[in-house]
């Protein structure tokens, strides 16, 4: 994904410094992902740095399905950046985690940003397996099955 950030760069310079803030600087895909989800989902009362020491380390593959499956995708670091669908899902991964983790409080607060941030409302005790694209996401709803 970097060496596509750098590419993108060489033809959009005036991206470089989104591209370095939000890929290029990271050491890892997991640190990429934490610190661009928190960044979304962050609001005055809910600062970015909580929300990254929340996420980091909770990633899923859906970046491959999102590439391989929609050809609006032309490059991971174009989804990573731009999909509200992938970023919705991750951020639903994080709250699941704290779901399952007995954490009932942060849980739905996630939640409840993702459905402010990404228009979609997935409760944070829904499971969804791994490789989903969530196309067009705007006001999608997933309940959770008893």
């Amino acid at each position: 994904m970097k060496e596509e950030a750098r590419l993108d760069i060489e033809q959009e310079p005036i991206l470089s410094g989104y591209y370095y803030t939000s890929i290029l600087c990271l050491d890892s895909i997991e640190s990429a992902l934490a610190n661009h989800v928190s960044i979304n989902l962050s609001n005055h009362s809910l600062p970015s740095d909580i929300l990254y020491d929340l996420i980091l380390g909770i990633l899923v593959d859906d970046l491959r399905a999102v590439k391989e499956r929609d050809p609006a995708c032309i490059s991971f670091a174009h989804c990573f950046l731009n999909f509200k669908g992938f970023s919705a899902i991750q951020s639903h991964r994080i709250a699941y985690n704290l779901w399952c983790k007995g954490r009932k409080v942060p849980a739905p607060l996630i939640q409840n940003r993702v459905l402010e941030a990404f228009a979609v409302d997935i409760h944070p005790g829904a499971r969804i397996g791994s490789g989903i694209l969530l196309r067009d996401s705007s006001g999608v709803a997933k309940g959770r099955q008893q």
